[in-house]
């Protein structure tokens, strides 16, 4: 096996000078993972390397940063809304009511019914393999242990089970009654199908559901088994999972009025209809929820990439204060710290100053208001 001064790849036991390696301790690692160690010149290397991927990703967050605060948000494109009976053709308006749909069904497993939508997935049961990975140091030294860890689990997309030459596939087999040298199905055709009820209007206006975004009245049905059972499924095993959109209740339904239809309305140059089970007041409680979600998540990644980006260039100076004992460990964890909290800092600022611009304008004019008007009053008096 081939062995540097960098790095070397090695299954658990092949210590052969009989020294003790520290691996004893480390309970958690099978016998045949996969470990590799890195020495003090391979570390350097890796953090070098590092600090260029760390200026990509502290550029690219302030992309990502800039694209969720200037996000449209769609509770705010539609909270102009009007009732559909007091809308003009070509503005944006809403209906409310029960629709009068014609009933649609899944020939052969789901009955007709009157539904606006059936969303359909084909799932397989299958093993799932995830790869893991533990770190730790010893001496100067950072030992790094990958190894697979598996659950049985309903996918719409199984792939090929990872690492079966392990012993930790050999234990989870044996454990669950499975032969080490099955094999996970394979998906045929499409695994995701909608079915959209042709016709539907409600008070008179038709609604094209097959354009609509529905962010609520979703109800999940009893999965239909193709094979196996639900109490007892066995790898290979398929079913079908059905999510319907029961047309016997109150929805609104926001677009743009067109004679008696409501259609897709335009927004960030892509057709947007929307619809919520209940009012209007709910549908708008959902597109602000998801508005959140999302503002949220843009902030959070934005800062990750950040953070990170801001670790891995100075990685070189926290990976050289590591060798010192001790106090290189306390040393790197507070630079560690620090820029974490930088991170923090500076996207939430940078964050707020784009998403309230006018804000920041307005404080702009104002403080060049001030010192122009400063600059006036200490000009020295002509005699």
């Amino acid at each position: 096996m081939a062995f540097n001064s960098f790095y070397s790849d090695m299954s658990l036991g092949d210590d052969k000078d009989g020294s003790d390696s520290g691996y004893d301790d480390y309970s958690s690692v099978g016998s045949d993972d996969t470990v590799t160690v890195q020495g003090p010149g391979g570390r350097m290397v890796s953090s070098i390397k590092g600090v260029f991927t760390g200026i990509i990703c502290f550029f690219v967050s302030f992309i990502v940063l800039y694209c969720g605060a200037t996000k449209t948000e769609l509770a705010k494109v539609f909270k102009n809304a009007k009732p559909v009976t007091s809308a003009q053709d070509g503005s944006m308006a809403f209906v409310t009511g029960v629709p009068e749909v014609g009933e649609i069904g899944d020939p052969g497993y789901l009955d007709n019914g009157k539904y606006l939508r059936i969303d359909k997935s084909k799932e397989y049961y299958a093993v799932v393999s995830t790869k893991r990975s533990k770190t730790r140091k010893e001496g100067t030294k950072e030992i790094t242990t990958s190894y697979y860890e598996y659950s049985l689990q309903w996918t719409t997309n199984p792939q090929p089970i990872e690492g079966k030459e392990k012993s930790r596939w050999a234990d989870f087999a044996n454990s669950n009654n499975i032969s080490r040298y099955t094999d996970n199905p394979v998906s045929s055709g499409e695994t995701r199908t909608t079915i959209n009820t042709q016709t539907a209007k409600v008070n008179g206006y038709t609604i094209p559901v097959a354009e609509v975004q529905f962010k609520s009245g979703g109800k999940n049905l009893d999965p239909i088994y193709l094979s196996g059972s639900a109490e007892n499924p066995q790898i290979g095993d398929s079913r079908l999972a059905y999510t319907v959109y029961p047309a016997d209740s109150k929805y609104t339904f926001a677009g743009d009025k067109s004679g008696q239809s409501i259609t897709s309305t335009m927004v960030d140059d892509s057709p947007m209809l929307v619809a919520s089970a209940g009012e209007f007041k709910n549908l708008m409680a959902a597109l602000k929820s998801g508005d959140r979600l999302m503002w949220w998540l843009y902030l959070i990644i934005g800062f990750v990439l950040m953070s990170a980006g801001l670790h891995m260039m100075v990685g070189p100076l926290t990976t050289l204060l590591s060798f010192i004992p001790f106090l290189g460990d306390f040393g790197s964890g507070m630079i560690r710290f620090v820029l974490t909290v930088a991170a923090a800092i500076i996207s939430l600022v940078f964050y707020l100053a784009i998403y309230y611009w006018w804000v920041v304008l307005i404080i702009i004019v104002c403080v060049f208001a001030f010192i122009m008007y400063k600059k006036k009053g200490a000009q020295p008096q002509s005699a």
